[in-house]
């Protein structure tokens, strides 16, 4: 249940980067937190907690671990389903076509019972981690004999979007399961923080904090306003200060009356009676049911705080029943920054809205909510006794910000009967609410008419941002906000002095989330050079944004339409969109689908896609399990099971369709190919492809494209490489002429400590050793000096066998360690025309 790298104590998980902001930077601004979920059994107050002390724990079935799924298919542990996390919006929403959405939860399990596992979740966010963990797990009782469990089990769900406007922030969503016997009374859910915001190499950095709360309307970068309630916290210290500010919210109301029940600040090296942690179930079950929160901390007392967020005290939880927290935690540049992301979080969970039914009526003029007096427990010959009488369906929402003079109220003829025989009408029952986006405070009777225009039919687009219930979309989603398509998967292939980059074609025919309008627009090569992996980055988690350059672009031909051509009463004036490259520079066909040796494989896949359950796969599965043995259906295979990759893109660029026309058919998926001929042999290089898309105008007539959209970020998806290791042979030396060099240079301590982690060597483990690239195709012997002419060390390289870098531990052949300075180096090729190359580096110790 811990949430965090605690970084600042060594362990097997402490180098992973919590809450790093910027990403790459090695600035943390969490050292920890987690779950605290109170409550009342058996008359005695018992908290269970996933921090400090953690009594969240899986349990011990191997099926209860870490799922992850991006952009909608699962990736860990194991690849699953393509698209099987389609949402209710989307075309393909019914992923395994069995009439139903969404009904398989992403946890391991066929909770189904059809027989697959996690083929149709929803996917929250572009990246998607799901956990399953209990109070009254074994291993708990082993470590904290004291605990006393409520007898509960958590699914704790993680979404953050990767696109860079939109990713300053991480949902954590706890559905708290009652799973024992006993009712558990007096339910109290709350988040405990810590943290210790600085660079991760100083553990000092928690010292100096400051904490503070905010409540009030906010702007989000859009224009719009927000209302937002955050706890903060930000470094107040004058050395090594950071800019950023962490925030923790509640997410469950969007009401400035509602959400955070209350705040408490500890201090760290304070007893419990003078401000310190809580450290037993009695002493935390009081904090998360106070009253009162804690004042903002003075500037002048920064100390090692903690914050403990409550929502109060929910009903009893009987068993089976499921109690929910949803909890945003979000960085932004200052104070500013911050309420500028936290209002950016209260718009992504408010979601869109959707024209599931089909049926232009519903959801017009800001109506998007269908209340029904049958619903309520009346008929219509009760209208006047019902609590629709004297209420007009524009302004539904009860809250008082409706000036009297604007109510029309509902007449009984005004419902319409329903094929199920009741009487309903759609209201409008967030008038003030689409008021405050627009206003920034909530609206007064006085100004209302001035800022509300969701009911008038000839609105325009700017004056409808905020409302709901519009262009006939009556369902609301929660969760959904403009996005590029998603990056494809990607694969390099390093050569000597290049850098292949291969993609496939599936952003292409992918829908926007918001629209449900495929608008791509092209792609975006990009690469990552100097990367020194600060602390707490890693080369799974890439370089910072920061380090990423366009290499090319491409798009296809397209046209915008002007905003003169958007006037009523004038012809369409359009223009071409972006450069229009075209995509066919760049066309691949995989050389394994016309090689010989794959013959008839093409047959196989196609005969194997026949079973829905493989074709609806993002790869073939392996063609043996875990004990040898061939699985079933599968046999045809067999013959090219020593090449999985092939196998993959046989799969992949195969197309299927059912010839009865039953079944949803599968395309043949397109390559695409660019080659990189810049970077230098033994260096690390990142790769990655963007998206970008058109920005579309939605209206109530038709959907336009009207200028560039979204770009995907390069740091969501890439591939490392490192080009290769050829010794130069005489055509290398005509077409490029010599180019030995020594790498890293400067050799610095920590460009030494650099090299040795990102390129490790088991017969040198101390990593202090510097490396030759391009040496000659031939043997070739390598003479070190010193600025004073004096020979340091000399040794031989064979680069006949093809391999052309060499290594130098830094040892003079004395068998000292050389000193700081500015070294020379001679290579002398043996070969026939090869020439001496005569190069320098620096030592810095």
């Amino acid at each position: 249940g811990m949430i965090g790298s605690r970084h600042s104590i060594t362990s097997t998980y402490s180098d992973a980067p919590s809450a790093q902001w910027p990403a790459g930077s090695g600035v943390e601004y969490l050292f920890s937190a987690g779950l605290w979920i109170g409550g009342v059994l058996y008359g005695e107050p018992r908290v269970s907690t996933g921090e400090y002390e953690h009594e969240l724990r899986p349990a011990p079935d191997p099926v209860d671990t870490m799922y992850e799924s991006r952009y909608g298919t699962v990736v860990r542990p194991a690849p699953g389903p393509a698209r099987a996390g389609a949402r209710i919006y989307e075309d393909d929403a019914d992923d395994d076509g069995d009439g139903r959405r969404d009904e398989d939860p992403l946890n391991g399990r066929d909770d189904d019972g059809d027989g697959l596992v996690d083929e149709d979740f929803e996917q929250l966010g572009s990246q998607m981690l799901v956990c399953t963990y209990r109070d009254d797990a074994p291993l708990i009782r082993e470590e904290y004999p004291d605990h006393r469990p409520l007898s509960v089990e958590v699914v704790q769900t993680a979404y953050c979007w990767e696109e860079d406007h939109i990713d300053d922030f991480v949902v954590l969503r706890f559905d708290v399961t009652n799973v024992g016997t006993a009712v558990i009374d007096r339910l109290r859910l709350g988040f405990f923080a810590d943290p210790d915001i600085g660079h991760r190499d100083n553990n000092e950095a928690g010292v100096d904090d400051l904490a503070a709360r905010f409540r009030g309307a906010a702007r989000a970068p859009d224009g719009r306003y927000e209302a937002v309630d955050v706890a903060y916290m930000y470094d107040g210290g004058v050395r090594d200060h950071v800019p950023g500010y962490f925030g923790v919210m509640f997410l469950g109301e969007t009401s400035l009356r509602r959400g955070i029940a209350n705040v408490q600040y500890y201090s760290g090296r304070q007893a419990y009676a003078f401000g310190g942690d809580p450290t037993n179930d009695a002493e935390r079950y009081a904090e998360l049911g106070r009253t009162r929160s804690d004042a903002d901390i003075s500037p002048r007392r920064t100390a090692d705080y903690r914050m403990l967020l409550s929502n109060g005290e929910f009903y009893a939880l009987a068993p089976g029943r499921t109690a929910t927290l949803e909890v945003a935690l979000v960085v932004g540049d200052g104070l500013e920054g911050l309420l500028e992301t936290c209002a950016q979080v209260r718009q992504i969970r408010g979601g869109r809205w959707y024209d599931l039914d089909v049926d232009y009526a519903t959801g017009l003029r800001g109506r998007e909510t269908l209340v029904c007096l049958e619903d309520m427990g009346f008929s219509l010959r009760d209208f006047d006794a019902s609590p629709l009488h004297e209420q007009d369906p524009d302004f539904y929402d009860h809250t008082g910000c409706v000036p009297d003079h604007l109510l029309h109220f509902l007449r009984p003829e005004d419902l319409e009967e329903l094929p199920d025989g009741r009487h309903c009408i759609w209201v409008n029952a967030d008038t003030c609410e689409e008021c405050l986006h627009a206003r920034g405070i909530p609206c007064t009777k006085a100004d209302f008419e001035r800022h509300w225009h969701c009911d008038e039919p000839y609105a325009t687009p700017d004056e409808l941002v905020g409302c709901t219930g519009i262009y006939g979309r009556g369902t609301g989603v929660r969760w959904v906000t403009d996005m590029p398509p998603p990056p494809p998967p990607l694969r390099v292939w390093a050569r000597n002095r290049a850098v292949h980059v291969y993609w496939r074609d599936d952003p292409e025919t992918t829908p926007d989330e918001v629209h449900g309008q495929i608008d791509f627009e092209g792609y975006g090569v990009w690469r990552a050079d100097d990367w020194d992996r600060p602390p707490g980055a890693s080369a799974r988690l890439g370089p910072a944004s920061s380090l990423w350059h366009l290499l090319a672009k491409y798009d296809v031909p397209s046209f915008i339409v002007r905003p003169s051509g958007l006037q009523v009463g004038r012809g369409r004036d359009t223009l071409a969109l972006g450069a229009e490259t075209g995509l066919e520079a760049i066309r691949y066909r995989p050389a394994c689908l016309d090689d010989p040796a794959f013959l008839g494989l093409e047959a196989a896949v196609t005969a194997l896609l026949d079973d829905p359950e493989l074709r609806a796969g993002s790869r073939l599965p392996s063609v043996r399990d875990a004990r040898g043995v061939v699985r079933p259906g599968l046999e045809p295979l067999v013959p090219w099971e020593h090449a999985p990759a092939v196998l993959d893109t046989f799969f992949w660029a195969t197309p299927w369709t059912d010839p009865e026309g039953a079944a949803a058919s599968k395309r043949s998926l397109g390559f695409y190919e660019y080659v990189d001929r810049t970077p230098k042999n033994g260096f690390l290089y990142f790769y990655a492809v963007t998206c970008f898309d058109r920005a579309m105008l939605v209206t109530y007539t038709d959907t336009l494209a009207v200028g560039p959209g979204l770009e995907g970020d390069p740091a969501a998806m890439f591939a490392m490489a490192r080009p290769g290791t050829d010794a130069d042979t005489l055509e290398d030396l005509a077409a490029h002429g010599p180019d030995i060099y020594v790498y890293p240079n400067p050799a610095t301590r920590a460009s030494l400590d650099e090299f040795q982690a990102l390129h490790p060597n088991a017969d040198d483990p101390t990593g202090r050793r510097v490396m030759f690239a391009n040496l000659p195709a031939c043997r070739s012997r390598i003479e070190i000096y010193s600025l004073n002419g004096d020979r340091v060390q000399t040794f031989d390289h064979d680069g006949g066998t093809g391999f052309g870098e060499a290594s130098w531990n830094l040892v003079s052949r004395n068998g000292q360690e050389v000193a700081s300075g500015l070294y020379l180096y001679v290579v002398r090729p043996q070969g026939a025309g090869f020439r001496d190359f005569v190069g320098k580096f620096v030592i810095i110790r």
